[in-house]
């Protein structure tokens, strides 16, 4: 009942998004996680200068990070997608000696040797961990299709092996199933210093940012795990919200803070990156 349940949920977030009752959503997987965008999401400028501007009919998915054996996953189903900064078809080249090694320990995995596992994680190179982007209603289809299957263990032979547990599934808006989990404001003083724990989507990040820019001339925002009381186990790439897709690789964005300057004419945004 529990994965029927999953499932009801997952799909119902695609047609929600589609609807325009969804803005966004994210899919917070153990080694990976997806932001879909449709409507009223918001708007960015990609490393090449060109504006992106998600809709219901145009929605534009991110996942991070990526791992050789998803984007080998991926290729096999025809889930096309770009690489921001990079190559396609760079990233996805590999050489045949390491395929064939993924390829022995994915059998001994379906076979029921547990410690391959181990090796898998090994053989994959974290520092080549690039961002996929899926621009389009048709890529984005595809892509939660593939990984809607992935997740509940019915991908080709070829696959690697399904998470043991299934996905977090978060969406600002109501969906199927769904639970509500209040993001919290924990501390706001005087300082002023604000820490902020649950899962914040960029936006309503952004949104939030910038009332503490109008009301306080210098303030601090410390952002908590993404897991209320719980440091997650899945380290950086795990969270959601605004580090649920970064260009920082490994690391995460801890806090930002902000000073006037120049008489308050300016403002002096910080970063601290962990």
């Amino acid at each position: 009942q529990k994965v029927r349940d999953w499932d009801e949920s997952y799909r119902s977030l695609w047609v929600l998004l589609r609807q325009g009752s969804v803005p966004t959503f994210c899919i917070e997987a153990e080694r990976f996680s997806i932001l879909v965008f449709g409507d009223h999401s918001g708007s960015w400028t990609q490393g090449d200068g060109s504006p992106v501007t998600p809709s219901r009919s145009e929605p534009t998915a991110l996942l991070w990070p990526s791992t050789r054996e998803i984007r080998a996953l991926l290729h096999e189903n025809h889930a096309h997608f770009d690489v921001p900064g990079g190559s396609d078809a760079a990233i996805a080249s590999h050489s045949s000696a390491t395929e064939q090694t993924l390829a022995e320990l994915r059998e001994l995995h379906r076979d029921g040797e547990k410690a391959t596992t181990l090796g898998l994680r090994d053989l994959d190179d974290t520092s080549q961990s690039p961002a996929l982007l899926f621009k389009g209603s048709w890529r984005v289809h595809v892509l939660m299709d593939v990984l809607r299957q992935y997740f509940l263990g019915q991908p080709n032979p070829a696959a690697p092996p399904s998470p043991a547990r299934l996905p977090r599934l978060l969406s600002p808006k109501p969906f199927v199933n769904a639970r509500a989990k209040t993001a919290e404001v924990m501390k706001l003083s005087t300082d002023p210093a604000t820490e902020l724990r649950g899962c914040f989507f960029p936006q309503q990040l952004q949104y939030f940012l910038t009332l503490l820019r109008v009301c306080y001339p210098k303030f601090r925002c410390d952002l908590g795990a993404g897991r209320v009381g719980k440091e997650s186990s899945q380290g950086p790439q795990g969270r959601g919200g605004l580090n649920a897709f970064t260009l920082l690789k490994q690391h995460r964005i801890e806090s930002v803070s902000c000073d006037r300057v120049d008489g308050g004419a300016a403002d002096k945004w910080h970063f601290r990156i962990v």
